[in-house]
């Protein structure tokens, strides 16, 4: 147990205030962590987007391929179905490439969704953090939406392959067959946007939870040091107080167990001080009460009026004294 005991009482104070605001950054500190992680969840959905308009965008150029039948704009479409594809198959096995190293796994992830990133690679590195610690969470609705990506992959991949193997022939049945996998992929585009709504609230359950604890440890390490410092000044000053009562009853055989360096034992040497002068003029009125008169109380200094009184009354007694005896002898003859 740390012990503030011989602390000085603005150290103490302080050390309190250190905490109080050292609470306050940590607390903002979390807050910013858990803002963050809510963020990634924002980058997942304008991922989806990305990639539903690269996607289609693929498509039209497709079209375009057919009304024009330029080879170039097929190209241009099987380009943009792969990228849309390696956005959807990047996420299904995003656990797989947080293995790869840091800088590695950042690039990857900012290669290949720049575009829902803001082109700002820190949004990758926060993506790749964020992501990390919902895999170590082992949350089911991420993983639901890690099989729906996955689906869509397949499902990009198989119209991709459809665009490749397009005869001028078969217009109709290619036209017709591509309409049917795009319907299935806005169902996966929908139900992915669920399961990421669900992820969202799983996820804020958590750091509402998360922020609660951090909340209540800080309010218990701030309320344990407090309580300590405080029984670091009031407890001495309550044995203080104690031991004045019994001197004030007349009873000096009281000893402080306080040894400190701070303004606490400063206080506790000054009772010492009264408390030995107390019993230096009890000793000197015990000696003059038997008849001695032969010595003085030494003053503490020159506002000590106790011992500069008693010296005066001793010198009037011994003059008394001395006078009294003088008249006995002449009495006795």
């Amino acid at each position: 147990m740390v012990n503030f005991s011989g602390l000085k009482l603005r150290n103490k104070l302080r050390i309190l205030s250190f905490f109080s605001i050292l609470s306050l950054i940590v607390l903002g500190f979390v807050s910013n962590y858990f803002y963050n992680t809510g963020k990634t969840l924002n980058l997942m959905i304008n991922a989806e987007r990305v990639h539903n308009n690269v996607f289609h965008e693929g498509i039209e150029d497709f079209y375009r391929f057919q009304i024009s039948n330029d080879e170039e704009w097929r190209d241009k479409a099987v380009a943009k179905m792969e990228a849309a594809n390696q956005m959807a198959r990047n996420f299904s096995i995003i656990e797989q490439l947080a293995q790869l190293p840091k800088e590695e796994y950042v690039d990857t992830l900012f290669a290949c969704y720049r575009e829902a990133y803001g082109d700002d690679r820190s949004n990758a590195a926060l993506m790749a953090s964020r992501i990390k610690l919902l895999l170590v969470l082992d949350l089911a609705k991420l993983a639901e939406a890690q099989q729906i990506t996955k689906d869509v992959y397949e499902q990009g991949e198989r119209i991709k392959n459809e665009v490749l193997a397009y005869q001028s022939s078969a217009v109709v049945e290619v036209d017709e067959e591509i309409a049917k996998d795009l319907e299935q992929m806005r169902v996966y585009y929908g139900d992915f946007a669920g399961a990421i709504s669900a992820l969202g609230k799983v996820t804020n359950s958590l750091l509402l939870v998360g922020i609660l604890l951090m909340v209540f440890l800080l309010i218990l390490i701030v309320g344990l040091i407090s309580e300590l410092i405080s029984r670091s000044i009031t407890s001495p000053v309550h044995e203080m107080v104690e031991k004045f009562a019994v001197i004030a009853k007349g009873n000096l055989a009281v000893d402080l167990s306080i040894d400190t360096d701070n303004e606490i034992g400063e206080l506790a040497n000054s009772f010492r001080e009264i408390q030995d002068g107390l019993r230096e003029v009890i000793s000197y009125t015990i000696k003059v009460a038997d008849g001695d008169y032969s010595s003085q109380i030494a003053p503490r200094s020159d506002q000590d009026e106790l011992s500069l009184a008693l010296n005066k009354m001793v010198d009037k007694l011994k003059e008394s004294h001395e006078r009294t005896e003088k008249d006995s002898w002449f009495t006795a003859g």
